[in-house]
């Protein structure tokens, strides 16, 4: 059961946090350089490849870490000894056997998400004509 309801809502969850921060991302670079940006396929795809590369970075970096045989990793001669994953009856068992690697993975690319959102808003601005608010601001 522990197992089918991880399936069932991981996803989703996953899905939608990634698309808050990465709208986060966007609304803090929109704060800080205070202009309009123009989304275009440029700041799009700008966007895009920097959660790609920010996911890469920390897969090496980080994650690994939390991988079998890593730093920060359960000791998995403990957890062979939890079965399979069809005996699994609670989320302890569950946490156990999958916990850390699927939770250092999902925020990587929660943070890789918003890595994004803040590089689409800025290549969008870079790429728009000024603002009349920002200009007015700076005189």
């Amino acid at each position: 059961m522990c197992v089918g309801m991880a399936v069932l809502f991981g996803p989703p969850t996953t899905c939608l946090g990634c698309y808050w921060v990465h709208s986060r991302g966007q609304a803090t670079a929109h704060w800080y350089l205070q202009r309009v940006p123009a989304f275009t396929w440029l700041s799009a795809a700008t966007g895009a490849g920097a959660i790609a590369a920010a996911y890469t970075a920390q897969l090496r970096s980080v994650v690994r870490h939390f991988e079998p045989g890593g730093a920060l990793a359960l000791d998995y001669r403990n957890v062979q000894a939890l079965g399979r994953p069809g005996e699994i009856s609670t989320w302890g068992q569950f946490w156990r056997l999958t916990g850390p690697p699927v939770a250092a993975r999902v925020g990587a690319l929660l943070v890789s998400c918003y890595v994004g959102g803040v590089a689409h808003a800025c290549a969008g601005a870079a790429s728009s004509p000024a603002d009349v608010r920002s200009l007015s601001r700076r005189e």
